[in-house]
């Protein structure tokens, strides 16, 4: 604590204003900006009082966190590990100082034991590992400071304020996100996600002793886009939010939680089909990958956002799909409406063995190149018809609407084709 009631400065030695300037300006530069008391700082750091006005102490304050800022050593562990003062990146050395380096952030202001840190350096030690060790501890203390490794309980610890580790700091603002409001938690996160370079440890990922820590910073990461992605939704930018998911669930196909959010996206933009497209290539990847169970919340979002009606959407390519009106050996035929043009229609659903079987798709389409050049009042029309996934479209007419999509059902993938005004036995078809 400084005393801050005299004049002559002779309160406080140097150093101990020195660290009093560190901490303080470690946890002012933690807080939001509008949070930060700039009189009430540059007055902590001031021994003697001796400032005169609310201006002079933001002006002494900005300079004393600059100076601060200038002498910390901070830590990167996202895309290679790093370290950097005042902004430069400093020079480790050689790859056995940054994996004696990368194993001292995997649990910071720890002590880990020499034999673990041997074990850590070599799969095979040599004779003199133990000095080895302690010349590689050397060297790191030459370049991050004398007091930034200390020896203790037989092992060494790395001495730092762990938010001047970019891994711990993501921690903190996605922990301070999940307390905020949506615009606040999407700066939060942004900023979050903008110290994420690469994967965490880099080229050590991998190693035995990193493998937990890069993983649940991996994790971290994971989730902040997700998060990111629901407050995208809570503000009205759904379309942001769906296109910011794409790496996710490519780059992690079994993560349920990703498609989750991107199909609470899909559906807040008005694209069920698209959302139940989603769902349906999920429930395939956990099949066929991993031979495990749908998770429930996945069961669960198809109840909430469908009302329990997974054989078939409520709306698709524009077309809202209502009552069943028939059923056949091909699939089922639901009355729709084109809310576009008041218009009703027909959709028909094609069921699943036959939507990829390549002798029936042949077969349709020729049919179905033959149907729309006819006209007779006791033939249904085709004008249109479509088929997801593939991106094949094929656009006939103006008024009515063969669809070919994917949906889905309690047991997995189906796929739809819709058509026409009505006949009796258009589900036969």
């Amino acid at each position: 604590m400084i005393d801050n009631t005299h004049t002559d400065g002779a309160s406080a030695s140097e150093e101990n204003v020195s660290v009093a300037a560190v901490a303080m300006a470690r946890r002012y530069a933690s807080l939001p900006p509008g949070k930060r008391p700039a009189r009430t700082l540059a007055l902590a750091l001031c021994p003697g009082n001796l400032l005169k006005d609310n201006s002079q102490a933001a002006d002494l304050s900005g300079e004393m966190i600059s100076a601060v800022s200038d002498a910390l050593v901070t830590y990167q562990v996202f895309g290679e590990v790093a370290a950097r003062r005042g902004g430069s990146l400093l020079s480790l050395g050689g790859s056995q100082q940054r994996r004696l380096l990368a194993a001292l952030l995997t649990q910071p202001n720890s002590v880990l034991s020499l034999d673990r840190l041997i074990d850590v350096m070599w799969d095979a030690p040599p004779a003199e590992s133990r000095r080895t060790v302690m010349s590689y501890v050397s060297r790191l203390r030459s370049v991050l400071g004398p007091d930034a490794v200390l020896q203790s309980g037989g092992g060494y610890r790395l001495v730092v304020d762990e938010l001047d580790i970019d891994g711990r700091r993501v921690e903190q603002l996605v922990d301070r996100a999940s307390a905020s409001p949506p615009t606040e938690a999407i700066v939060l996160l942004d900023e979050a996600l903008g110290y994420i370079a690469g994967p965490a440890f880099g080229e050590f990922a991998h190693e035995w002793w990193a493998l937990a820590e890069a993983a649940r910073l991996e994790e971290l990461g994971l989730v902040a886009r997700e998060r990111r992605a629901e407050q995208l939704v809570a503000v009205g930018r759904c379309e942001d939010a769906f296109m910011s998911l794409d790496g996710v669930v490519t780059a992690h196909p079994l993560r349920a939680s990703a498609v989750v959010a991107r199909v609470r996206a899909a559906v807040a933009l008005g694209r069920e089909a698209e959302a139940l497209r989603d769902i349906a290539e999920f429930r395939r990847r956990v099949a066929d990958q991993a031979g495990l169970d749908v998770p429930r919340v996945i069961v669960d979002l198809e109840a909430e956002v469908f009302g329990g009606r997974t054989e078939s959407p409520s709306s698709a390519r524009g077309y809202r799909l209502g009552e069943k009106i028939g059923e056949g050996a091909h699939g089922t035929v639901y009355r729709s409406v084109q809310p576009t043009l008041g218009r009703e229609v027909a959709i028909k659903v094609v069921r699943e063995h036959l939507a990829d079987d390549p002798a029936f798709v042949a077969r349709f389409e020729v049919e179905a190149q033959l149907v729309s050049r006819l006209e007779h009042p006791h033939i249904v029309p085709l004008y249109d018809f479509w088929r997801e996934p593939g991106a094949r479209i094929w656009s006939f007419g103006s008024s009515m609407a063969a669809l070919w999509r994917t949906t889905c059902d309690s047991e997995g993938d189906g796929t739809s084709v819709a058509s026409t005004p009505s006949l009796p036995r258009l589900a036969e078809r």
